[in-house]
């Protein structure tokens, strides 16, 4: 299965048009996520244009767009999407095991997370996002690939991946 993910994502890149499609499609996307008062609390009021480069040159690279980026290679592009995106400073921190288990107390889990991503990643879960919110990403995505006309297989391929990342995303 792991192997069917990593063909998909070293050719769907090239499939899907390259990286002008790539930016229109993080563009788009991005616009609505920010427009949106249900998500836009989670994005810092940094520099937009710094948040859209650094969620382009992820995608290009996890899609296959650049050389075979290693795992840590790909994380590495991802903390910066993350800092780009999600931080309040440009340090990266992370927050321990304790401090999520005081977020699991306050709103009631029994067993919180403690998976990050990267040590940027703790930044928006300090915000708890949930499966609405991801419910609503997920939406936009959609309407998006849409919107710029995105071959439905091309699109549900793109959807299939994100969706994927739900639980590592929300840190379950």
């Amino acid at each position: 299965m792991q192997e069917s993910i990593e063909i998909q994502r070293n050719s769907l890149y090239r499939r899907i048009g390259g990286k002008s499609v790539i930016d229109n499609i993080v563009n788009t996307f991005l616009s609505k996520m920010l427009a949106d008062y249900r998500v836009k609390r989670f994005f810092n009021d940094h520099n937009e244009v710094e948040q859209r480069e650094a969620l382009q040159t992820y995608l290009a690279a996890a899609l296959g767009g650049t050389a075979n980026n290693t795992e840590d290679e790909l994380l590495e592009l991802l903390d910066n999407c993350f800092i780009a995106c999600f931080a309040r400073d440009k340090r990266k921190s992370f927050v321990s095991e304790a401090d999520f288990g005081f977020f699991g107390m306050i709103i009631s889990q029994d067993k919180p997370s403690t998976k990050v991503l990267c040590p940027a990643h703790s930044h928006l879960l300090r915000f708890m996002p949930d499966d609405s919110h991801y419910d609503i990403a997920m939406e936009y995505l959609a309407d998006c690939l849409k919107e710029l006309n995105i071959d439905k297989n091309l699109a549900s391929e793109i959807l299939a991946l994100a969706e994927s990342a739900r639980n590592e995303i929300l840190g379950v």
